[in-house]
């Protein structure tokens, strides 16, 4: 055997190896996603039976619910629970008498973040992209500033989380 032959033989070993250790890492890689994507369940209530019972869910008021970090508002005429980590932002205007409140939801095909896959158990399903509220009352800037407040300081904390996990 030359020397040329035994370089080739010796070289075909090193990618053998190489190929090996990179199917090995991307497979490990796989099961990691695998459980993150278990991880994140954005479920606020197993059963109907865990939904408040509070007047204002009754009157189709925008409600909060801290213990289940859930904002239940109402969607033709039945209160629809929506959990705060499917919210991408919420914002608040006015223009002239009316006070608008705007809430984006994340659905497939918008922007996750710059680490996030598709975290959507069932992508081909019906999503809300957006819920708008309006008032006319002069007390509505008072009103959806409080539930900006209410709605962002925990989402805050579950973004915090987030990324503490992924550290």
């Amino acid at each position: 055997m030359t020397a040329e032959e035994k370089r080739r033989a010796h070289q075909k070993e090193l990618a053998n190896q190489v190929n090996e250790e990179a199917k090995r890492r991307l497979t490990e890689q796989k099961g990691e996603q695998q459980i993150q994507k278990a991880r994140k369940s954005n479920v606020s209530y197993k059963n109907g039976s865990q939904m408040p019972r509070e007047k204002d869910i009754r009157d189709m008021k925008i409600f909060i619910d801290k213990k289940y970090e859930t904002v239940v508002m109402p969607v033709f005429g039945i209160a629809t629970p929506f959990h705060i980590a499917t919210i991408k932002n919420i914002s608040m205007s006015v223009e002239g008498d009316y006070t608008y409140l705007r809430i984006n939801f994340y659905v497939p095909g918008s922007s996750l973040g710059r680490h996030e896959g598709n975290i959507f158990p069932n992508p081909d399903a019906t999503f809300v992209k957006e819920m708008l509220r309006f008032t006319s009352s002069g007390h509505g800037i008072i009103l959806y500033n409080n539930i900006i407040a209410l709605i962002s300081t925990p989402r805050g904390e579950i973004h915090r989380t987030h990324f503490r996990l992924k550290d």
